[in-house]
């Protein structure tokens, strides 16, 4: 149903899956994302909620859950589930591109800069991704405004799919 397009035979599904499946993580994630897409963050909420009883020790639903609060611009939010990113050993080179690209989405420039260098200095040996994010980031800071809403989203896009594949969650 996803790749025909039927949103509401989708939502049906996963309401069911996830209900039915309550810790399989494939509807979880699934579920979130289709919540994403329709911009629902309250639904989004109540997935990495879900996720979390599920799978308290994981690395994921605190990913997801950080990723809404971006999403959302949501600083409080963001900052809980930073927290508990720390205590449950998230990688820190990850917490400082995630902290870059919170700034990111809230239109801070100058913060978004600065929390990138951290995250720079954090990711030694990844040099072939910060540069091509740094390019990124700096149409976000010096382009107009145009252009600094192109790169905020593929910044962020690029962000999530980096997150993605060092947490190894599957999409």
């Amino acid at each position: 149903t996803k790749d025909d397009g039927e949103i509401e035979r989708r939502n049906y599904l996963l309401a069911h899956a996830t209900e039915r499946f309550s810790d399989d993580r494939f509807f979880l994630a699934e579920a979130f994302n289709a919540r994403v897409e329709l911009r629902n963050g309250s639904a989004a909420a109540a997935v990495v909620k879900q996720m979390m009883q599920q799978f308290p020790n994981d690395l994921e639903p605190l990913y997801y859950g950080m990723k809404l609060a971006i999403l959302g611009s949501q600083p409080r939010s963001y900052a809980t589930f930073r927290k508990l990113a720390i205590l449950k050993g998230f990688p820190r080179h990850l917490l400082l591109v995630l902290d870059a690209a919170f700034e990111v989405m809230c239109n801070h420039k100058t913060e978004s800069y600065f929390c990138f260098e951290e995250a720079k200095k954090a990711s030694p040996g990844r040099d072939y991704y910060t540069t091509a994010l740094e390019y990124i980031l700096r149409d976000f800071i010096e382009g107009d405004e145009e252009r600094a809403k192109r790169a905020r989203s593929v910044f962020l896009t690029s962000v999530d799919q980096y997150c993605m594949q060092a947490l190894r969650i599957r999409e």
